[in-house]
Order: C-alpha cells, then structure tokens, then sequence
C-alpha cells in the first residue's frame, strides 16, 4: 500500500489501496481529520488496536526503506 496525498478542486485527497485493489480517496477536510484521530485513539486503547497499528506502522516503514534502498543502487 502506497497512500499518495493530491490536491485538486475537490481539495486535499488521501489515495490509499484497499485490501481488494480498489483505490479510495478520503478528503483530509479538517473533520475528517479529527474523526480519523479520534478513531486512532479509541484504537489505541486496546491491545489488538495497538499491534494491528504497529504492524501496520512497521509495514509502511519497511516499504519506505525498501523503496528507499531500491532507488540508491538503481533498483538492482
């Protein structure tokens, strides 16, 4: 999953792949952000929530830094 962040006439835009392929764009208007946040935090307050974050966290990461090493010796 690679989320992407565009900005155009309908305003800001989160892109993100769902776990069927399918792409969904969320609007990062001031309440969905603090909708999302409060969800993160409920999340949070249960052990499953925080190691589905964790995981999910170190996931993201581990593509970044893959992506990352990728491009430094010309994705040989």
């Amino acid at each position: 999953m690679k989320p992407s962040i565009t900005v155009d006439e309908r305003g800001v835009l989160l892109h993100v792949i769902g776990k069927d392929g399918e792409g969904v764009a969320i609007p990062l208007d001031p309440g969905t952000i603090i909708e999302m946040w409060g969800a993160l935090g409920r999340a949070l307050k249960t052990p499953n929530g925080r190691t589905t974050f964790l995981r999910g966290l170190g996931r993201i990461l581990g593509e970044l830094t893959m992506d990352e090493e990728k491009g430094k010796d010309g994705g040989a």
